[in-house]
This record gives structure tokens, C-alpha cells and sequence, in this order.
């Protein structure tokens, strides 16, 4: 059974994280946002540098698009604070983002959001969790279609321009506890050393 933890659900590689485990858990938030009757444009998809988290977010794009939602799928990877950023922009019902932070190497992660950037908390993250221990995969080969517009790889996915001016726009949300303006991001071996080089 795929068990929440913080906003989503974390695996070892392979092990109990697996291709199969992330169209199930897709299914899952495709019966949520249909039963639960979300509104939006569609759900971001993203990902970060981790092994195989390319590949897991086009899996989950699709399953998505076989239930008839439509997945903005980043072309590259993508800081994190990106997919909130892009969650809210494109008016989506919430987001996928493919990501386990600070764990260890052979870790993943599935991280849902919902509509307004934020990851999910109770009790919502409960209810999605049951849909997916109850979820099953849908009767398709292992590449659902994807044609018909409803899997759009986005090619300008948080742009450092679009970016930098939502933080213009937005000074208290990048301000520390004095009121001083807070580092865009401090990278290291994720996906926002190309943010980072970009803004230099």
C-alpha cells in the first residue's frame, strides 16, 4: 500500500517506488480531483534531478491524460518552489512533483499539491491516500495516449524572469522575520544551479 508522509509519498528506487506504484498512485489523483470536482486548467507535472524522475513524470502525465485531465509536463527539471509557482499561474488544479528533497540517493518521491501552490495536508492527503489504496490500473498498454493535446510539454517552465518578477511582485513571501529580502536559493546538486546560472 503506498503510505503518505509529508505531502506525498517517498520510496526506495525500484524497490517499492516503481513504475507501476506511480501510475497506481496517479490513478489516485485522478479519482480525487474528478470525485472531489476540482476545477482548473489541467495539473502540473514536474520533476527534479533524481535517477528516473524524468521518466516517472511523463508515467504520471499520461495516466492523467487517459482519465481526461490535461498534464503540463516540464521539459526540464525544476526547483520546487517552481511547481507552486506554476500551479497558481497556469490556474491548475494542483500539481505532481517527482522529488525527495534531502533523503538519501536511492530515494523518490511523489509530492501532490493542490490549487493554490500548497502540498497537501489533512484531511486531504488522507483521502487521496485511501483512492490509491484502491486504485487500479486502467486496462492500457504501458504508453497511453498521449496525442489530442492532453499532455503539453511545457518548454518555458518558470522562467528566472517570470520568477524574479513574482518575487518583486510579492516581497512579503520572500522576506525573513526583519523584513529583509531572503537569497533566491542557495543550489547545490539540484535542478536550481540552472536558475541559479541563469539569474548570474
Amino acid at each position: 500500500m503506498i503510505k503518505f508522509g509529508t505531502s506525498g509519498w517517498r520510496g526506495i528506487i525500484g524497490e517499492d517506488f516503481t513504475f507501476d506504484n506511480v501510475r497506481i498512485a496517479s490513478q489516485g489523483v485522478a479519482n480525487y480531483l474528478k470525485s472531489s470536482g476540482q476545477k482548473g486548467s489541467g495539473v502540473v507535472v514536474a520533476f527534479d534531478t533524481r535517477f528516473l524522475s524524468e521518466k516517472f513524470a511523463l508515467e504520471a502525465s499520461k495516466i492523467l491524460a487517459y482519465n481526461g485531465i490535461k498534464a503540463f509536463l516540464s521539459n526540464r527539471d525544476v526547483p520546487t518552489p517552481c511547481v507552486s509557482f506554476e500551479t497558481v499561474r497556469r490556474k491548475a488544479m494542483g500539481a505532481i512533483n517527482f522529488t525527495a528533497s534531502h533523503n538519501p540517493r536511492q530515494d523518490n518521491g511523489y509530492k501532490v499539491y493542490q490549487a493554490d501552490g500548497a502540498q497537501v495536508i489533512p484531511p486531504v492527503d488522507g483521502e487521496i491516500e485511501q483512492l490509491m489504496a484502491h486504485a487500479e490500473l486502467p486496462d492500457i498498454e504501458i504508453a497511453p495516449p498521449v496525442s489530442g493535446g492532453r499532455v503539453e510539454s511545457v518548454m518555458n517552465f518558470c522562467t528566472p524572469a517570470e520568477y524574479l518578477e513574482f518575487m518583486r511582485q510579492t516581497p512579503e513571501v520572500f522576506s525573513d522575520a526583519a523584513g529583509a529580502a531572503a537569497p533566491l536559493c542557495r543550489a547545490r546538486n539540484g535542478p536550481a544551479q540552472a536558475m541559479e546560472a541563469d539569474v548570474n
